[in-house]
């Protein structure tokens, strides 16, 4: 038995020799580390400020273009069946983007008003 503690005991110096260098890179790597970012203010008002204006940059976005789709489809769509080509596609096109700017416009109001 007393040779089993012998084999032990270089096993423990090592498994403590290597946690010691172990615990040494991982503080010359914390030191090399750049610092995060601060955030502004206790919350990270800047973060949710820039995903507010993202996101309603995107609603802006998928509305302007949804506005003109179904504008432009609408007109087709009556052109092909009427006969009418392009009167109707035109008219249509023309009242989807007056349309998609309407909201555009009505939303940077009700935004504004925040």
């Amino acid at each position: 038995m007393a040779g089993n503690e012998s084999d032990k005991a270089p096993d423990e110096s090592e498994a403590d020799a290597l946690r010691a260098r172990l615990e040494g890179l991982s503080s010359a790597l914390d030191a090399r580390r750049p610092p995060p970012p601060a955030e502004s203010g206790p919350s990270g008002g800047d973060r949710k400020e820039s995903g507010g204006a993202l996101a309603a940059g995107m609603r802006a976005a998928s509305e302007l273009v949804a506005g003109v789709l179904v504008g432009g489809f609408i007109g087709w769509q009556l052109d092909k069946w009427l006969g009418t080509r392009p009167w109707l596609l035109i008219l249509f096109f023309g009242l989807g983007v007056a349309g998609a700017f309407w909201n555009l416009i009505r939303t940077a109001l009700l935004t504004k008003g925040k």
